[in-house]
């Protein structure tokens, strides 16, 4: 198999919670996710890691990230982990083995000159999509919510946007009815993936009143316009409206708003 880069599809799954409930990767769509593997309930490291996620929710949770954590260990044994440090957030039981086989952590490891086989200490930062936008080799245990705080900033940082616009029109009945309006994320920096950018489709076009004036603007969602299915596509509280005024300017200042 090969090795999960930054850009791919996470892995589908389906394992239960401390809670006995099944979790799989279509539960996390729609919400952007920290999932860390770790290798043993109730260890120092682990529980550091654990621990520095505990106290880090919220301020990840402000950022859109939900937590998983994953690891070779029973339900009853992180029950019993998540109880004695307050753990508020879900961990998965990955007993087979199976998910930390598809995300590569399930390795060879050497301590004291004898081999054995193991799960490699890693976090994977997921996108709505279930994309993988940051990948942690090196993890801080007792500091990791912080890390992956100042990665996110970093990414967010170092993006920048254009905007290519479609010459390919769209029509209905063969009348071209508009133009599709594309913006794709141009990343500064080559160790962030695209992905991490929402890309957004903007379907330009024009509307008549009763009295035939025009009014030019962006439709920032997929919707129906009578018979036609309009091919927008935008983040979900980017724009309040379905159609906005044809600005680049204040498209713009949507997106900076957003991505804060």
């Amino acid at each position: 198999m090969s090795e999960l880069k930054i850009g791919d599809m996470a892995p589908d799954f389906c394992l239960p919670t401390q809670s006995g409930e099944q979790l799989s990767l279509a539960d996390l769509k729609g919400s952007k996710t920290v999932l860390y593997f770790y290798p043993k309930d109730n260890t120092s490291g682990c529980t550091l890691e654990a621990k520095s996620l505990r106290d880090g929710k919220q301020e990840l949770a402000a950022r859109g990230y939900r937590i998983v954590g994953v690891s070779p260990d029973s339900e009853r044994s992180h029950q019993n982990f998540c109880s004695k440090h307050e753990l508020n957030f879900t961990l998965l039981s990955d007993k087979e083995k199976a998910m930390c086989e598809a995300y590569g952590v399930w390795v060879e490891k050497s301590m004291y000159g004898r081999k054995y086989m193991g799960v490699a200490r890693k976090t994977f930062l997921l996108d709505e999509e279930g994309h993988i936008t940051h990948i942690f080799d090196k993890v801080k245990t007792a500091e990791h919510f912080q890390q992956i705080i100042s990665t996110c900033e970093n990414m967010r940082e170092n993006i920048n946007v254009f905007f290519i616009l479609h010459s390919e029109p769209v029509q209905s009945d063969k009348v071209t009815i508009g133009f599709k309006v594309s913006t794709i994320g141009a990343l500064i920096d080559n160790q962030y993936n695209p992905v991490e950018v929402v890309p957004m489709v903007l379907y330009s076009a024009i509307k008549y009143d009763e009295k035939g004036n025009a009014t030019y603007g962006f439709y920032t969602h997929r919707c129906m316009e009578g018979t036609v299915e309009i091919p927008a596509k935008s983040p979900a509280d980017m724009f309040e409206d379905d159609f906005i005024a044809n600005d680049l300017v204040l498209v713009v200042k949507a997106m900076n708003e957003y991505y804060g």
